[in-house]
């Protein structure tokens, strides 16, 4: 296998890969660490839990919202 067979395939891969990330998940996950965090703390864990609830509803309001 050569050198340029594999960049092309890394590049199909990471192509392929950022094609299927999206905003929703980055919030949902986002929301989940976040929430985490924030439960882990001892003081300010209310600030992060509740920054973590609100990513996490937008980002499964986008994913369940009805398209036209």
């Amino acid at each position: 296998m050569g050198f340029v067979s594999i960049l092309k395939t890394a590049k199909s891969r990471i192509s392929a890969a950022w094609a299927a990330l999206d905003i929703r998940d980055c919030l949902v996950y986002g929301g989940l660490l976040s929430i985490g965090y924030g439960l882990y703390q001892l003081r300010p864990w209310l600030g992060w839990s509740v920054a973590g609830l609100i990513a996490m509803l937008l980002g499964l309001g986008w994913l369940f919202r009805v398209r036209k």
